[in-house]
């Protein structure tokens, strides 16, 4: 089985950079691998602070930046996680229909099961989970 890769991007305060931390440590426990930016990466996740209205925008620029790849690569998953996830939820992916999940804070541990289903559901020919 060829190794996954996992890019995450953080934007933001120091918690986010710890959940980030603590993210790709999951991912990495897994066999998965990071990887230096969204082209190289089998996962793409945003983790943005909603309290700091610079670091959110500049977050959903960089998701939008990605249209043309996920075109390329219909099978990448991008994810927006932390504050800006969970204080604008279902709206991000109304204005960013490339976004395959969100989570909060609160839901760092289970990103990586979330990611797993949509792969898997994918596999099966199904739609995208959200």
């Amino acid at each position: 089985m060829d190794k996954k890769n996992l890019y995450i991007k953080t934007f933001g305060c120091q918690m986010n950079f710890r959940d980030s931390e603590e993210i790709a440590g999951i991912f990495m426990q897994k066999g998965w691998a990071l990887a230096d930016s969204p082209e190289d990466a089998d996962v793409a996740i945003f983790n943005t602070c909603s309290v700091r209205k610079h670091a959110e925008d500049r977050a959903i620029s960089n998701i939008g930046e990605l249209k043309s790849l996920k075109r390329k690569r219909p099978g990448m998953v991008i994810g927006v996680v932390g504050c800006t996830a969970k204080a604008q939820g279902k709206k991000i992916i109304e204005t960013l229909p490339i976004v395959d999940f969100i989570a909060g804070p609160a839901n760092i541990y289970d990103i990586y099961a979330m990611v797993e289903n949509i792969q898997a559901n994918r596999k099966r020919g199904g739609h995208r989970d959200r």
